[in-house]
């Protein structure tokens, strides 16, 4: 079985920090030592007292040394332990983070969004058993086991022999627990995760659900996962509180086994009064490293359960680097090149033998019905969606013997919809620059955008955070989106219904934006505004999937008839109050 890079990530986050792990274990042996201890001094100085003779006074100073000593050591091991699993957590967190981000984007969309979060929290968590639990908790607890087993021994094998006896009835039956407490707890992991997906879709469409007064509809499967978290919350929870009954009733039958068995050995003469008490106490405070065993093994396993959840993001396979070296450039080709380009998602043909040159200069829009395949044309592009068939061009080269950054930053990508991300107007706009762009070239951005006053109105200006407070509308969202692609100043720039939110004034300033920036590279957009497609220099008609035509404005009003249903679905007068 391949190792779970998961658990192997825990195991070097965890040799990272020996020094401290080897300090928290060594204080808790200590601390044990002092439990191990402290039964013999307690029955010496029952023996001294009831009459065997001696001073008392050095003993009971020995006794409350160790057990301020075991309880200090205690309390500091646990204090170790836990900000070592605590940061341990921390690299397992950053490298989902870091993965995750990096993933290709067909796999982002399988796992979900509300997924990968849910792998970063509670799964996360889940493993903080197989940092302290698994390195000191478990290990320490045995070695108590072990030296009270010894010691409970040597003052009496008989009783040992009952004591064991019981408890391995009373292991035998935990088992069965533990592994109904590891089948509930991954269920609840499950179903968490779902909860952190489905509340993610609702919560990023909340105006639509309160629009369509849906809120009740829309709730409906949170509170199903709610509700199966809780169910197998409450199944492990059972499972887990059958431990410590189980664990009680074997210590009660032990001591009564040890009081019967012990009776008869004092009244023999077998066994010593001061030695049948400390045995006594031996048995009383072996309860708790057993039931720290037994409950941290369900812990592990839940832990382990944890772990093969996030190896989904740890193990996923990530977007590939491309090229090792940027390749030079063809002289005199063309911005793109899709030759006979096929894709399917899903199992769905979406592109079907697609050909099209995009010149290097210029402004070329695609238009055609939805579902046609314009915006995955742009997807290609920038490689966010696999080709099965056919090559794809950038400045004369094929895409894959670009390194995926150089493509990346030659070629800026403006998508439809809200693209703007929780921080601040200026780290939204540097999303793409290497370096710290000035103020001047970011409010010069956003005075081609026609944004500069919005955001000056900002109480924060370029630092507001958006999404904490500072709002945008979506058409200033979408024009702060073409701001940042302006800051990357590429040499191809590709853009999703650009127009889709803006109005009349801002859409004629944005046409004339792109018909500036057409005139030293290469601009190509989707859109369904006829006055934009209008004033390409380009246009390509596509239409299931296939590029049916290409020409300008005047060629395919008389040339192309899915041009022409397109210009007249522009123009068609509102048959309202016809």
């Amino acid at each position: 079985m391949a190792e779970s890079p998961t658990l192997g990530l825990l195991s070097r986050s965890v040799r990272a920090r020996r020094g401290r792990l080897a300090a928290s274990v060594v204080l808790a042996l200590v601390s044990a030592a002092a439990g191990i201890v402290t039964p013999l001094l307690i029955a010496r100085i029952l023996g001294v007292i009831g009459g065997a003779g001696g001073d008392v006074v050095w003993p009971v100073a020995q006794l409350v040394v160790i057990v301020l000593a075991g309880a200090f050591a205690g309390g500091w091991s646990s204090y170790l332990l836990s900000a070592a699993g605590e940061r341990a957590i921390e690299d397992v967190r950053l490298a989902v983070v870091r993965r995750a981000v990096r993933l290709r984007v067909p796999v982002i969309r399988r796992i979900g969004v509300g997924e990968v979060v849910s792998r970063m929290g509670p799964d996360a968590a889940q493993m903080r058993a197989i940092t302290d639990t698994g390195v000191t908790v478990m290990p320490v607890s045995a070695v108590m086991v072990t030296a009270y087993l010894i010691v409970m021994g040597i003052l009496d094998w008989v009783m040992l022999a009952v004591t064991v006896g019981t408890f391995v009835v009373a292991a035998i039956a935990i088992r069965a627990f533990l592994a109904g407490m590891r089948r509930a707890a991954e269920a609840q992991q499950a179903a968490l995760g779902r909860l952190a997906q489905a509340a993610q879709s609702v919560f990023t469409m909340v105006t639509t659900v309160k629009a369509y007064r849906a809120e009740d509809r829309a709730i409906a499967p949170l509170e199903d996962e709610i509700g199966e978290a809780a169910a197998s919350a409450v199944r492990s929870a059972r499972a887990q509180a059958a431990i410590s009954p189980l664990m009680g009733l074997g210590q009660q039958v032990a001591i009564i086994g040890v009081l019967a068995v012990g009776g008869v050995r004092l009244a023999s003469g077998a066994l010593e009064t001061t030695a049948f008490i400390a045995f006594l106490m031996y048995l009383f405070q072996l309860v708790n490293p057993l039931m720290a065993l037994a409950q941290g093994a369900g812990r592990i396993a839940v832990g382990k359960a944890a772990a093969r959840r996030v190896d989904e993001v740890l193990g996923a396979e990530t977007e590939p680097a491309g090229a090792a070296r940027t390749p030079e450039v063809a002289p005199g080709a063309p911005a793109l090149r899709l030759s006979d380009v096929e894709v399917s998602l899903g199992g769905k043909p979406v592109l079907d033998r697609v050909s099209l040159e995009v010149p290097r200069t210029g402004v070329l829009a695609i238009v055609g019905p939805s579902g046609a395949g314009k915006s995955t044309l742009l997807n290609v592009v920038e490689g966010f969606v696999e080709t099965e068939a056919g090559r794809v061009e950038l400045l004369g080269v094929p895409l894959q013997e670009w390194p995926t950054a150089e493509v990346r930053r030659r070629v800026a990508l403006v998508e439809q919809g809200s693209a703007i991300l929780s921080m601040s107007v200026r780290e939204n706009l540097a999303l793409g620059r290497s370096d710290s762009p000035s103020d001047d070239e970011l409010w010069s951005a956003l005075r081609d955008v026609g944004l500069e006053q919005a955001v000056r109105a900002l109480p924060a200006g370029l630092d507001a955070v958006l999404g904490a407070g500072d709002q945008m509308s979506g058409g200033e969202e979408q024009r702060l989106s073409i701001a940042r692609a302006l800051l990357i100043d590429a040499e191809v720039l590709l853009l999703d219904e650009p127009t889709a939110h803006m109005d009349g004034v801002n859409e004629r300033r944005l046409t004339d934006l792109l018909a500036a920036l057409g005139r030293d590279r290469a601009v190509v957009m989707v859109t369904h505004r006829l006055s934009t497609v209008a004033a390409a220099d380009t246009i390509v008609v596509v239409d299931a999937g296939r590029v049916t035509a290409v020409g300008d404005h005047g060629t395919l009003s008389s040339a192309s008839p899915a041009y022409q249903a397109f210009v007249h679905a522009q123009a068609a007068p509102d048959p309202v109050g016809a």
